[in-house]
């Protein structure tokens, strides 16, 4: 690509060049150093190239040089990709959960691994590509603005471990003998990956669809999870809204603590 680049640049600039070749003016020089220097130069390679025919140029053409230079390091830069459209995210998220539910539901279906193994391996995926951020605010909803510093430091601390841990806790339940991915779908800004998890040959499999959130800077990550069309962030919700207008906000952080206390131990076990 960089052989590329530097051909592409000098054939841009060779109309503005002359025949003879002649001290480059310190302006310009100037210029394309600045323009080096810059986060926009990403391609050392392109730079050079714009320089060496820059050296050539007339005085008059400067501007002509920078604004080429100037769309060249953008087109070339990392910055300057474009925004994937919807058929884009949809099979990025195809590809980001067939690879990570394949894994997982090749540890649910591992008869001869303890169940406290699988928890703790489902945990370490779920770790690394649950997006607790997210998910843990959709459930606290508008009580988050209720919460002073202490309060949402807290939460979020005893929210996003046990958002975890249940999750794996709940997926290690299934016995799962294949796994298969159905359809991704947009919803929302979001992409909605349907999945279906056999527990036995001959009986239906499990719907389980994930969420995903694909962020501008491309990265994938799981916001939520549909289990027999059930979304656990949703229900989180409910019973969160039921506990905080029954007994109020402290009670509430208190109950949470005490659950996540519990799933703990529960991870614990080897059934």
């Amino acid at each position: 690509m960089n052989t590329k680049v530097n051909i592409w640049a000098e054939r841009m600039l060779a109309p503005v060049a002359v025949r003879k070749r002649a001290k480059a003016p310190a302006l310009a020089l100037s210029l394309f150093a600045s323009l080096a220097n810059s986060q926009l130069a990403t391609l050392g390679v392109a730079v050079a190239s714009i320089a060496r025919v820059a050296s050539i140029a007339r005085v008059a053409s400067i501007a002509r040089v920078a604004s080429i230079a100037m769309a060249t390091t953008l087109a070339y830069s990392p910055s300057a990709k474009a925004e994937l459209n919807q058929e884009q995210k949809s099979q990025k998220a195809w590809d980001f959960i067939l690879t990570n539910g394949t894994i997982m539901a090749k540890i649910m279906g591992d008869k001869k691994m303890s169940k406290k193994k699988k928890r703790l391996l489902l945990k370490d995926i779920l770790d690394k590509n649950l997006n607790t951020r997210i998910a843990t605010r959709a459930i606290i909803g508008r009580h988050w603005r209720q919460m002073n510093e202490q309060q949402r430091k807290q939460y979020t601390l005893a929210s996003s471990q046990w958002i975890v841990l249940y999750s794996a806790n709940l997926l290690s339940s299934l016995n799962s003998t294949s796994f298969e991915v159905k359809d991704a779908s947009p919803i929302g800004k979001d992409v909605l990956v349907e999945t279906g998890v056999k527990e036995q040959k001959n009986t239906p499999p499990i719907p389980i669809d994930w969420r995903v959130r694909i962020d501008k800077a491309g990265q994938l990550s799981l916001i939520d999870m549909h289990v027999e069309g059930l979304s656990m962030v949703s229900a989180q919700r409910g019973e969160t809204e039921d506990i905080l207008a029954e007994s109020g906000l402290e009670k509430y952080l208190k109950l949470l603590e005490e659950r996540l206390q519990g799933i703990k131990k529960e991870f614990q076990k080897n059934n």
